[in-house]
Protein backbone atom coordinates (compact mmCIF):
# COMPACT_ATOMS: atom_id res chain seq x y z
CA UNK A 1 0.00 0.00 0.00
CA UNK A 2 3.08 2.81 1.05
CA UNK A 3 4.63 1.67 -2.46
CA UNK A 4 1.48 2.57 -4.72
CA UNK A 5 0.79 5.60 -2.47
CA UNK A 6 4.30 6.54 -3.02
CA UNK A 7 5.13 5.65 -6.80
CA UNK A 8 1.33 7.89 -7.22
CA UNK A 9 2.44 10.98 -4.86
CA UNK A 10 5.54 11.02 -6.61
CA UNK A 11 4.25 10.62 -9.94
CA UNK A 12 1.83 13.45 -9.28
CA UNK A 13 4.73 16.11 -8.18
CA UNK A 14 6.26 15.51 -10.96
CA UNK A 15 3.70 16.13 -13.18
CA UNK A 16 2.71 19.41 -11.06
CA UNK A 17 6.27 20.04 -11.75
CA UNK A 18 6.29 19.83 -15.56
CA UNK A 19 3.09 21.41 -15.93
CA UNK A 20 0.97 18.78 -17.30
CA UNK A 21 -2.26 20.22 -18.50
CA UNK A 22 -2.32 21.83 -15.22
CA UNK A 23 -2.01 19.12 -12.72
CA UNK A 24 -1.65 19.90 -9.00
CA UNK A 25 -1.25 17.47 -5.86
CA UNK A 26 -4.32 17.80 -4.04
CA UNK A 27 -3.40 19.93 -0.89
CA UNK A 28 -4.10 17.37 1.43
CA UNK A 29 -2.09 14.68 -0.39
CA UNK A 30 1.35 14.91 1.63
CA UNK A 31 -0.52 14.71 4.69
CA UNK A 32 -2.12 12.01 4.29
CA UNK A 33 0.98 10.06 2.72
CA UNK A 34 3.03 11.58 6.06
CA UNK A 35 0.43 9.90 8.13
CA UNK A 36 0.19 6.16 5.89
CA UNK A 37 4.02 6.62 5.85
CA UNK A 38 3.80 7.26 10.41
CA UNK A 39 1.95 4.37 11.01
CA UNK A 40 4.08 2.10 8.67
CA UNK A 41 7.23 3.43 10.51
CA UNK A 42 5.41 2.94 14.06
CA UNK A 43 4.80 -0.13 13.37
CA UNK A 44 7.92 -1.62 11.92
CA UNK A 45 9.41 0.51 15.05
CA UNK A 46 7.47 -1.40 17.73
CA UNK A 47 8.36 -4.69 15.75
CA UNK A 48 11.59 -4.06 16.16
CA UNK A 49 11.22 -3.87 19.95
CA UNK A 50 8.68 -6.65 20.21
CA UNK A 51 11.83 -8.53 18.00
CA UNK A 52 9.28 -9.16 15.69
CA UNK A 53 11.39 -9.50 12.14
CA UNK A 54 10.48 -7.93 8.48
CA UNK A 55 11.89 -9.18 5.63
CA UNK A 56 14.20 -6.51 4.16
CA UNK A 57 12.47 -3.67 2.83
CA UNK A 58 13.40 -0.68 0.03
CA UNK A 59 12.12 2.38 2.41
CA UNK A 60 15.66 3.52 1.93
CA UNK A 61 15.15 3.32 -1.90
CA UNK A 62 11.87 5.55 -1.72
CA UNK A 63 14.09 8.44 0.53
CA UNK A 64 16.54 8.66 -2.16
CA UNK A 65 14.13 8.63 -4.94
CA UNK A 66 12.45 11.34 -3.50
CA UNK A 67 15.50 13.32 -3.22
CA UNK A 68 17.39 12.48 -6.16
CA UNK A 69 13.58 14.01 -7.80
CA UNK A 70 14.02 17.63 -5.48
CA UNK A 71 17.74 17.89 -6.68
CA UNK A 72 16.79 17.51 -9.95
CA UNK A 73 13.32 19.89 -9.90
CA UNK A 74 15.59 22.52 -8.00
CA UNK A 75 18.58 22.26 -10.94
CA UNK A 76 16.00 22.29 -13.86
CA UNK A 77 13.92 25.45 -11.92
CA UNK A 78 17.52 27.12 -11.76
CA UNK A 79 18.78 26.23 -15.55
CA UNK A 80 15.05 27.83 -16.82
CA UNK A 81 15.41 30.81 -14.64
CA UNK A 82 12.17 29.84 -12.86
CA UNK A 83 10.01 28.72 -16.23
CA UNK A 84 9.31 25.75 -13.60
CA UNK A 85 9.18 25.43 -9.97
CA UNK A 86 9.48 23.13 -7.51
CA UNK A 87 5.82 22.30 -5.80
CA UNK A 88 5.34 23.59 -2.45
CA UNK A 89 3.52 20.12 -2.04
CA UNK A 90 7.02 18.45 -2.29
CA UNK A 91 8.74 20.77 0.23
CA UNK A 92 5.87 20.17 2.61
CA UNK A 93 6.27 15.87 1.66
CA UNK A 94 10.44 15.99 1.98
CA UNK A 95 10.00 17.50 5.64
CA UNK A 96 6.90 14.41 6.46
CA UNK A 97 9.67 12.12 5.00
CA UNK A 98 12.48 13.81 7.25
CA UNK A 99 10.41 13.42 10.41
CA UNK A 100 9.39 9.89 9.60
CA UNK A 101 12.90 8.82 8.97
CA UNK A 102 14.18 10.46 11.73
CA UNK A 103 12.01 9.26 14.23
CA UNK A 104 12.47 5.81 12.99
CA UNK A 105 16.23 6.11 13.22
CA UNK A 106 16.09 7.50 16.67
CA UNK A 107 13.63 4.31 17.70
CA UNK A 108 16.77 2.12 16.03
CA UNK A 109 19.63 3.40 17.49
CA UNK A 110 17.62 3.40 21.13
CA UNK A 111 16.98 -0.27 20.57
CA UNK A 112 20.71 -0.86 20.08
CA UNK A 113 21.34 1.00 23.00
CA UNK A 114 18.84 -0.66 24.80
CA UNK A 115 19.43 -4.33 23.89
CA UNK A 116 22.62 -5.24 22.31
CA UNK A 117 25.56 -6.21 24.11
CA UNK A 118 27.68 -3.89 21.56
CA UNK A 119 25.20 -0.95 23.18
CA UNK A 120 26.05 -2.33 26.98
CA UNK A 121 22.78 -2.52 27.36
CA UNK A 122 22.12 0.73 29.01
CA UNK A 123 18.54 0.04 30.45
CA UNK A 124 19.64 -3.18 31.71
CA UNK A 125 22.93 -1.65 33.28
CA UNK A 126 21.11 1.21 34.84
CA UNK A 127 18.37 -0.94 36.49
CA UNK A 128 20.65 -4.18 37.36
CA UNK A 129 23.00 -0.97 39.47
CA UNK A 130 19.94 0.89 40.57
CA UNK A 131 18.42 -1.69 42.44
CA UNK A 132 21.33 -4.35 43.03
CA UNK A 133 18.91 -6.92 40.98
CA UNK A 134 15.97 -6.13 43.20
CA UNK A 135 13.49 -4.01 41.02
CA UNK A 136 11.03 -1.77 43.00
CA UNK A 137 7.44 -3.63 43.69
CA UNK A 138 4.54 -1.46 43.48
CA UNK A 139 6.53 1.68 42.48
CA UNK A 140 8.08 1.71 45.60
CA UNK A 141 12.30 2.32 45.89
CA UNK A 142 14.26 -0.63 47.26
CA UNK A 143 15.97 -0.27 49.88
Amino acid sequence: MLSLWTTIHLAMTVAEFAKLDNYMVPDTMPFGYFMLLLLYVIKKGSDLWLNIHWQKRKGEFYLVAWFVVMMMMYIIQFVTDGAYVVPKSMLVTIIGIVIAYTGSMVSTIAHYLVTSDEGNGLVRYYLKNRYNNNPPKNGKKAS
